[in-house]
């Protein structure tokens, strides 16, 4: 599967040569964003709190999804479908070949997301890796796209860092 960024709010997942899912953020900087099924069915990730560290993801107002950022980039993702609880785990993988994944509670990958950068566009592409545990979940696509919600996150705020770092220091010298 592939995850394609066609401008600055729109991210396409293909699975093949068939559109799955589109990431979609409500502008440049923002993070309100909503997934769009081939179906055209809408996912809104709605930030909770104050702090844009809780997030709902819902579905004709109703929350399907809640998702909580932790300090060290991590996140959970916790599901509570009829009744039966699970949490999910987004966290980066390796030092070298660095990727990014989906754990469940017994540590078994899920899902696995690289990002490969674009000179042309100036832009990110992403590559996914779905074990089939994943792919019968329902709306397993929800899930991949809230992986790459997290990842292009994870990069503003270290990109954010870096510049700001830069800028302390070149105020410092």
């Amino acid at each position: 599967m592939k995850a394609i960024t066609e401008d600055s709010k729109n991210i396409v997942f293909y699975e093949g040569n068939h559109m799955v899912v589109k990431l979609v953020y409500s502008g440049r900087f923002s993070k309100k964003a909503s997934l769009i099924d081939a179906e055209n069915h809408v996912y809104e990730i709605v930030a909770v709190d104050f702090w844009k560290k809780k997030f709902e993801i819902r579905h004709n107002q109703q929350c399907l999804l809640k998702m909580k950022k932790k300090w060290n980039g991590n996140a959970e993702i916790s599901t509570n479908r009829n009744s039966v609880s699970d949490i999910l785990v987004f966290k980066h993988k390796g030092f070298w070949n660095s990727r990014y994944v989906i754990q469940d509670k017994d540590e078994r990958e899920l899902a696995a997301v690289r990002s490969t950068f674009r000179w042309k566009g100036f832009r990110y592409d992403f590559d996914i890796e779905v074990t089939d545990s994943l792919k019968r979940k329902d709306n397993h696509y929800v899930i991949l796209g809230l992986m790459v919600y997290l990842l292009r996150d994870l990069k503003r705020q270290h990109a954010g860092g870096g510049a700001a770092t830069g800028a302390a220091v070149a105020a410092i010298t």
